[in-house]
């Protein structure tokens, strides 16, 4: 009998607990099981109980987790709480650096969200499918790993794009910051032969530190451009350059600079035959 008033005066359930805590039960069961928190008296019925102050920890947990710090860390950062108090201060700059990293790329993926919207609000206000002769700024793209005319279920072009979001001789999946873009040179502009496929990689070869996606971004220089909005698979965008091109050969204008294919990662359209919106541009 005493020993159930001690336990009454003493301990809180897990779902007191949880109340207490505003968290929900089935999180809170969560952190338990994952030795996050751990019941100070187990009864003979098999309920846990835990110590009011234990509310602490859990606003612990929850206030790293919101700092997007993983279980793990935080399991250890209370270890060596407990082993060693003010201990975890090495481990708590090591994950204020990842946290400074985590900012970086959260900014990074607002830079690409604005740059997707920026894309299509343009595409969405060119549906007229006609062509334009247009000021630009400069511009900020990726190198496209693969001609956006390769399918990518042949496997060596599916490797390649699958290491465009990955830095060098890393496992770690980056961001991208930019569209990518495809260049047709100015030199092969003016042929029949469209293909710059060799073109994209001679870019990097040039440069060995341009091995990857996210690093291999350029500029292109700001000025005229003859632009037209393509809406289809990607086997039908260079005879909408070459209509572009058919165009302004019409119109008595000259196209004295590269032709740039923009797209901005449909993810979803993975084969030849599905159809996405790209930007074309030629320089005049």
């Amino acid at each position: 009998m005493e020993k159930t008033e001690d336990i009454k005066n003493q301990y809180i359930t897990l779902g007191n607990l949880a109340k207490l805590a505003r968290i929900g039960r089935d999180t809170l069961s969560f952190y338990v099981k994952k030795q996050l928190i751990r019941p100070v008296f187990i009864g003979e019925n098999g309920y846990k109980y835990f110590l009011p102050e234990q509310v602490q920890t859990v606003n612990f947990i929850r206030f790293f987790r919101k700092l997007d710090f993983s279980l793990e860390s935080i399991a250890t950062m209370l270890d060596h709480e407990k082993e060693r108090p003010g201990s975890s201060e090495l481990l708590f700059e090591y994950h204020k650096k990842r946290l400074s990293e985590k900012i970086e790329e959260l900014q990074s993926a607002m830079l690409f969200l604005e740059c997707k919207n920026d894309f299509l609000n343009y595409v969405n206000s060119h549906e007229n499918d006609q062509p334009s002769i247009e000021i630009l700024g400069e511009g900020t793209y990726y190198l496209t790993p693969i001609p956006f005319c390769h399918s990518l279920n042949v496997l060596s072009n599916a490797e390649k794009m699958s290491a465009f979001f990955f830095e060098k001789d890393s496992d770690e999946f980056q961001l991208p910051c930019y569209p990518i873009c495809c260049i047709i040179p100015h030199h092969v502009l003016i042929t029949d032969n469209f293909c710059s496929c060799m073109h994209n990689e001679r870019l990097r070869q040039n440069d060995p530190a341009n091995q990857s996606a996210c690093s291999s971004s350029f500029t292109r220089e700001a000025g005229q451009y003859a632009c037209l909005v393509h809406k289809g698979g990607t086997k039908t965008i260079f005879p909408t350059v070459r209509f572009l091109l058919d165009w302004l050969q019409e119109q008595n204008i000259e196209a004295t600079g590269n032709a740039y294919v923009i797209n901005s990662y449909n993810f979803l359209n993975v084969t030849e035959n599905q159809s996405d919106a790209y930007i074309v541009q030629i320089r005049i």
